[in-house]
């Protein structure tokens, strides 16, 4: 499924923001609960990973698609004429 590249910004910065919002919210859970509750750090690990994994993924998918954009149009297989 091919998302517009206006959208895909969007969604990535609410997926990055609520997965920083969750994980700190998470930490502060984990710091504040009386005993061991292994879920609290658990979750707060998970949504820091995933905080900081979007972002990542969409600049490893960017600089995989550079060097198919830098060549010339007539080269590029999928816009043969």
């Amino acid at each position: 499924m091919r998302i517009p590249p206006g959208a895909r910004v969007y969604l990535t910065t609410a997926i990055s923001l609520a997965a920083v919002g969750l994980a700190t919210w998470l930490g502060m859970e984990a710091g504040a609960a009386v005993g061991y509750r292994p879920w609290w750090t658990g979750g707060a690990v998970a949504a820091s990973v995933t905080a900081a994994g979007v972002p990542a993924y969409e600049q490893i998918r960017k600089e995989r698609l550079r060097p198919a954009l830098s060549r010339p149009r007539w080269t590029r297989p999928w816009r043969c004429r």
